[in-house]
């Protein structure tokens, strides 16, 4: 290997030729790295920043791995990774740690994890991501953690959500919980539970709650609880609507958020005890709402039958009358969507809904009930070519058979496109 000798600040330096792409460089020392020019790192081949000896890993400056292309930060083994120190790995732009993989992500040690920048955790891949070990994801910190996109979020694995400690859990903003996929949901311990506050619980879908298992509800703390009620009556109260709650339980202490409920809205809100016997005066509250007005419904069975055939036949319209089950969204094969307004393409996982993966992909989407009944979702179809699979009590038989309209909060699609205006 010819080389020169040149002399600077730094003391003398044995500094190599004018390097070409067959150059070999495995040789050279930490010195004769950082002698190299920013201009001749961005030239190395994915070989030749691979040969780089670990030890002279070293070498590298700040100056060096901005100019280094992603190409040559791929081509990085383990131990050139676990050689970086904590200035030279957030030296690396946003762009070359989105081309880490796992393997050299979990190659990292737990300091030099936790010494990454927020906007550096943001931009690893998200497939890379749900495939790093659970070690490597408890050194995230709070601020780390709220860096995560929620695109990120959605793609962690049960086993990483369930390894996350509770101030990690507690740190998570609302977009991010929403993201949780309900299987990973499913997964968290009840410390985990007991971690979330009741803004986080507040953000919970309604899918999300669905799925939450008995001991995991049972763990809740109960200020965090009171989170969970009434999203529908909030959020019609934030946007000025009008509305009457007739809620009908066996006992007061039976009465779910009941107090809540009462204290917020006064004059709105009408309880009826079972053991008290009163019941609803359902032929009088029917009779005295304006037109225009629409009737929700949720309970039994046969509570509902009854509420719906009442309001049938004191002349309601059809279209005005809805029932929640609060059921899950089913599950189904994944799907793509085309996003018309945002144009982005975006893939439905097999037990998402569209609602959930358009929130994950950062696009405002309307919501209420998250049951497919309340109409707020409802969306435009552009083209359709394909089956759409209706699940809502929102459609008329007629809109749902034209494929014109979806809800996207419960309904699904199988074919070759579906391009919605969102």
């Amino acid at each position: 290997m010819s080389s020169v000798s040149i002399v600077n600040a730094g003391g003398l330096y044995n500094t190599p030729s004018p390097i070409t792409t067959t150059t070999d460089i495995s040789g050279y020392t930490s010195d004769q790295i950082h002698a190299l020019t920013a201009n001749q790192v961005s030239s190395l081949t994915t070989s030749q920043v691979a040969s780089i000896a670990t030890d002279a890993i070293a070498g590298l400056t700040s100056r060096h791995l901005q100019a280094m292309a992603t190409r040559g930060v791929a081509a990085l083994t383990s131990q050139q990774i676990q050689a970086f120190s904590a200035s030279q790995l957030n030296s690396l732009s946003r762009a070359q740690v989105g081309t880490l993989s796992s393997e050299q992500l979990n190659a990292l040690t737990s300091d030099q994890f936790a010494g990454l920048r927020a906007t550096q955790v943001s931009a690893i891949g998200v497939a890379q991501l749900a495939a790093m070990d659970t070690g490597q994801l408890a050194q995230l910190s709070g601020s780390q953690m709220q860096a995560l996109t929620t695109a990120q979020v959605a793609g962690l694995t049960s086993d990483q959500v369930a390894s996350l400690a509770t101030d990690q859990i507690s740190s998570l903003k609302a977009a991010q919980i929403k993201a949780i996929e309900t299987v990973d949901l499913r997964a968290l311990l009840s410390g985990q539970i007991q971690a979330f506050t009741r803004t986080q619980m507040a953000a919970l879908t309604y899918s999300q709650v669905a799925a939450l298992q008995t001991s995991q509800v049972a763990a809740m703390e109960a200020n965090d609880l009171a989170g969970l009620s009434a999203a529908q009556i909030a959020q019609l109260s934030h946007f000025g609507g009008k509305f009457e709650l007739h809620y009908s339980a066996r006992t007061p202490s039976l009465g779910a958020y009941m107090d809540r409920l009462t204290a917020a809205h006064p004059d709105r809100v009408h309880c009826y005890f079972d053991d008290q016997k009163q019941t609803i005066d359902l032929s009088r509250v029917l009779a005295t709402q304006p037109i225009g007005t629409h009737l929700y419904v949720c309970g039994p069975k046969g509570m509902i039958n009854w509420v719906l055939s009442t309001a049938e036949k004191m002349g309601w319209p059809k279209q005005a009358l809805h029932h929640e089950e609060f059921l899950a969204p089913g599950t189904g094969k994944a799907f793509d969507v085309e996003l018309a307004a945002s144009g982005k393409t975006i893939t439905v996982g097999t037990t998402q809904s569209l609602l959930e993966a358009m929130e994950a992909a950062g696009v405002d989407a309307p919501y209420l009930c998250r049951g497919g009944a309340c109409g707020q979702c409802e969306t435009n179809v552009h083209k359709c070519d394909g089956t759409i699979l209706h699940r809502d009590h929102w459609l008329t038989p007629e809109e749902q058979a034209a494929n014109t309209k979806i809800m996207p909060c419960v309904s699904r699609f199988e074919g070759k496109t579906l391009v919605i205006d969102r």
